[in-house]
């Protein structure tokens, strides 16, 4: 889903006959529980909706403060692989991810675990937490 960005849709559609390509939509919760991983940006609501619908993550180049903490913490988990350099280094990680079925299955794992912690972690430990990782 490449939202509202006609440039993105335009670079990804018909690369891979296996992935479809889609712009904006209104049922991203749909698409993200039945996708095999989620490629985008480590933003605090896509996050949260990775956790939920319990899919791997796969990070390209997060710059912002919120995006790259959000990028350690997923990596630290398990449940993402963060592609931390060049824009154009991520396609052959990709493929090397995509092409690598234990490791997609450990992520699912993975992302499942992160999921159900967070749901026991009451919101003030919750809090706590990211405000210790905000100071780290």
């Amino acid at each position: 889903m490449t939202g509202k960005n006609h440039k993105m849709y335009e670079e990804w559609v018909n690369r891979y006959e296996d992935v479809e390509v889609l712009g904006y939509t209104e049922n991203i919760s749909r698409y993200m529980r039945g996708a095999d991983l989620v490629i985008t940006k480590a933003g605090g609501i896509t996050l949260f909706e990775i956790l939920h619908s319990q899919v791997p993550l796969f990070v390209i180049h997060p710059f912002l403060e919120q995006e790259m903490n959000n990028a350690r913490y997923a990596a630290e988990k398990g449940f993402a692989k963060v592609i931390w350099g060049r824009r154009e280094d991520y396609i052959p990680e990709l493929e090397k991810l995509l092409s690598d079925e234990k490791m997609m299955e450990e992520m699912t794992g993975n992302v499942r675990r992160a999921c159900k912690e967070m749901i026991e972690v009451s919101l003030d430990e919750a809090v706590g937490i990211m405000e210790e990782r905000m100071t780290a």
